[in-house]
C-alpha cells in the first residue's frame, strides 16, 4: 500500500526504494477503487494524487520498510473510518459490486408484462380493424383500395414515429413516454368513434398510430434496461409474446363488436381498455432507463418518472445488501437526438440486419391485410367469420414470440460454450468484446424459421387461388405469423445487444425498416393480386424472403468486424473528449493560480 498524506498523520517516515512498493503504488494509481476499496470520489482522487507523489519519493528516498508498511495500514484505516467503510474484505467486495438490476426474476417478468400491456394496443389496433374493413367501406362509400389506405397510413406512421419517441425515451425516460403515448391514443380513439366521414377516419388513424406505435419500441427498451445478454432473449420472448396477444384476439373482438354493436363500438372498447391500462401503469410501472435509475436503485428526481410501486416496494420485497444505492450504474446523460434512429442506418451492419426482417414482416402483413378481402371474395365470409379466421394468425404470433425467446437463450448459451472452447474462461464476454460473435448467436436460426415462413406463404397463396377448402389457408396463416414473430424477435434482440444504452432508438430502427417496406407492400398488394393472382403475389414475396438469406449469412460472418470498428471509433472519441476535459481543467487551474 502506498503512503498517503493525511491531515491526521505526518509522513515522517520515508520508505525504502523497493520494486514491490513501487509496483503496488502503480496499481493504486491505475485502479485506486478496486485496490483500496474506496467509493467516495474525493477520497479516490486523494488516493490517486498522493500515491503518485509517494511513487516519486520512493525513487528518490529510502528508509525503514517495516515502518513504511505500518504507516500505510494506519492511513488506510483512517480514511476508511472517514468514509465509514470499516468492513471486512468480503463485505467490501459486495459493497462495490452491484447487480445489473436490483429487480428479482419475478419482478423482471412482471415489468415485462407491464410493458407488454402498453404494446398490446399497438398490436391490436390493426387486427381489430381488419375484420370490419367491409363495414367501413360500406359506411363511407369508398372502395376497398381506399379503405386499405387507412391501414397503409397507420403502418407508415407506425414505422416513422417510434424514431422520435424512441429518442425521447432514451433521454427523459421510458415511463413518461409510455404515459404520453397512451393519453394520445385514448384521445384518437374517441375521435375515431365519432368519425363522420372518410377524411376524419384517415386523420384520426394517423393520430392513433402516432400515439400507440412507439410503445413496442419503448417496451423493448424497458426489457433491455433490466436484462443482460445471457437472459435477454427469454424476457424479450415473454414481452413480445404477450404483446402479440392483441393480434390473436383483436380480429375476434373487432368482428364480434362490429357484428353486434356496430363498428364504432370497436373504438369505445379501445378507449376503455387503454384507460384502465394507463391507470395500472401509472401505479405499477417503474422507471428503468439506466441514464436515470441506473440498475433500479436510484430514485428519479422528476415526479413523472417516479412510480408508487417503487415507493412501496420495500414492504413487498426483501432488501439485500446488493440493492443499496449504486450511482456508478447510472449511464452518463446524453443530449436528446431525434435523428439518432436514422443515424443507426449509417452503421454498416444495421441495414444488413434489418432488411431480411423487414421483408419477412412485410410479407406477413400483406398476407393478413389481403386475408379479409380474399376470404370474403372467394369464400363469402361474414364479418364475424372474418374475425374468427384471424385467431390462427394471432395464436401463431404469440407462440412464435415465446418460442423465439427460448430458442434465443439456447442459441446464446451454445455460442458461449463455443467461445469458451476457443478462447478459454479468461476472455470476457461483454458488449465491448467483439470477439464474441453475438450476430451468430442471434441470427443462425433465421434460415430455419424462414423456410417455414416461405412454405406457409406459398401454400396460403396457391390454396386460395385454386379454391382449396378455406381451412387450409387459415391454418397456414398460423405458420406464417409464427415465423414472422420469431424472426422479428431475433433481429430486435440483436439490435438491443449492439446498442444497449440506446435500446429504444435501436428498437425504433427495427420498426422504421419493417414499417416502411410493409407500407409499400400493403399499398401494392391489391394491385398485385389483380395482376399476378394470389398465388403469384405470394410466390414473389417467398422469393424475396429466400434471397434475403444471403444478407443473413453475410452478417454472421462480417458483423463482428463492423462491431469492432464501431467500438474502436467510440473509444477514440471518448479518449479525445477526456483529453479535452483534462486540458480545460489544467487551464482552469492555471487561471486560479494567476
Amino acid at each position: 500500500m502506498p503512503i498517503l498524506e493525511s491531515n491526521n498523520i505526518s509522513p515522517s517516515v520515508t520508505p525504502t526504494l523497493s520494486f514491490t512498493n513501487a509496483q503496488h503504488d502503480i496499481e493504486i494509481i491505475t485502479n485506486p477503487k478496486e485496490t483500496c476499496g474506496f467509493t467516495d470520489a474525493e477520497n479516490l482522487h486523494r488516493v490517486h494524487s498522493l500515491a503518485t507523489q509517494n511513487l516519486t519519493r520512493i525513487i528518490s528516498e529510502s528508509s525503514d520498510f517495516a515502518a513504511y508498511q505500518s504507516l500505510n495500514e494506519e492511513i488506510i484505516q483512517t480514511l476508511r473510518e472517514e468514509e465509514n467503510l470499516s468492513v471486512d474484505a468480503t463485505e467490501q467486495e459486495d459493497a462495490t459490486e452491484h447487480p445489473y438490476t436490483i429487480f428479482s426474476k419475478t419482478e423482471v417478468i412482471c415489468i415485462a408484462i407491464e410493458a407488454s400491456c402498453a404494446a398490446f394496443f399497438s398490436t391490436i389496433s390493426v387486427p381489430i380493424y381488419l375484420s370490419a374493413l367491409t363495414d367501413f367501406a360500406n359506411e363511407f362509400h369508398v372502395s376497398t383500395e381506399r379503405i386499405n389506405l387507412t391501414v397503409t397510413v397507420f403502418t407508415i406512421v407506425q414505422a416513422v414515429i417510434p424514431a422520435v419517441w424512441g429518442a425521447i425515451a432514451d433521454f427523459i425516460g421510458r415511463r413518461p413516454v409510455i404515459v404520453m403515448c397512451l393519453v394520445i391514443y385514448i384521445g384518437a380513439n374517441i375521435g375515431l368513434a365519432f368519425a363522420k366521414n372518410y377524411g376524419f377516419l384517415i386523420g384520426f388513424r394517423i393520430l392513433q398510430a402516432a400515439g400507440i406505435a412507439s410503445t413496442v419500441a419503448v417496451g423493448s427498451g424497458i426489457v433491455g434496461d433490466i436484462t443482460d445478454r445471457k437472459n435477454r432473449g427469454f424476457y424479450i420472448g415473454i414481452y413480445s409474446g404477450l404483446s402479440m396477444v392483441g393480434s390473436a384476439i383483436g380480429p375476434l373482438i373487432g368482428g364480434a363488436l362490429a357484428a353486434t354493436l356496430g363498428w364504432r363500438s370497436i373504438f369505445w372498447f379501445l378507449v376503455i381498455a387503454a384507460g384502465v391500462t394507463l391507470v395500472f401503469l401509472l401505479v405499477m410501472l417503474p422507471e428503468t432507463s439506466r441514464k436515470i435509475a441506473g440498475n433500479g436503485s436510484i430514485k428519479p428526481s422528476s415526479w413523472i418518472n417516479k412510480s408508487p410501486y417503487m415507493s412501496l416496494r420495500k414492504h413487498f420485497v426483501k432488501e439485500s445488501r446488493a440493492e443499496t444505492l449504486a450511482p456508478e450504474t447510472v449511464l452518463p446523460p446524453s443530449p436528446i437526438k431525434l435523428h439518432r434512429t436514422m443515424q443507426l442506418f449509417l452503421e454498416k451492419d444495421v441495414i444488413i440486419i434489418l432488411l431480411p426482417n423487414a421483408i419477412h414482416y412485410a410479407s406477413w402483413f400483406m398476407l393478413i391485410t389481403a386475408q379479409s378481402t380474399l376470404l370474403t371474395k372467394h369464400y363469402d365470409f361474414s364479418t364475424l367469420q372474418l374475425g374468427l379466421s384471424y385467431v390462427a394468425n394471432g395464436g401463431g404470433s404469440v407462440l412464435g414470440s415465446l418460442v423465439g425467446g427460448k430458442v434465443m437463450n439456447l442459441a446464446y448459451n451454445h455460442e458461449v460454450k463455443r467461445f469458451r472452447n476457443i478462447h478459454g474462461n479468461e476472455e470476457e464476454i461483454s458488449p465491448q468484446n467483439a470477439k464474441f460473435n453475438i450476430h451468430r448467436a442471434r441470427l443462425w436460426p433465421l434460415p430455419i424459421v424462414s423456410s417455414v415462413h416461405i412454405a406457409a406463404t406459398l401454400i396460403f397463396g396457391w390454396s386460395i387461388q385454386y379454391h382449396v377448402h378455406y381451412a387450409v389457408p387459415i391454418v397456414f396463416t398460423a405458420f406464417v405469423s409464427f415465423a414472422s414473430m420469431f424472426s422479428f424477435s431475433l433481429s430486435s434482440t440483436l439490435m438491443v445487444d449492439l446498442f444497449p444504452s440506446e435500446s429504444s432508438s435501436a428498437a425504433a430502427a427495427v420498426n422504421l425498416s419493417r414499417g416502411t417496406i410493409c407500407a409499400v407492400g400493403i399499398s401494392l398488394v391489391d394491385r398485385m393480386d389483380q395482376a399476378m393472382g394470389t398465388g403469384g403475389t405470394f410466390s414473389l414475396m417467398a422469393g424475396l424472403m429466400l434471397l434475403s438469406w444471403a444478407l443473413n449469412f453475410y452478417e454472421i460472418k462480417n458483423g463482428p468486424k463492423y462491431h469492432q470498428e464501431r467500438l474502436k471509433k467510440k473509444q477514440d472519441l471518448e479518449k479525445i473528449q477526456l483529453e479535452e476535459v483534462h486540458i480545460d481543467e489544467k487551464n482552469l487551474g492555471n487561471n486560479d493560480r494567476n
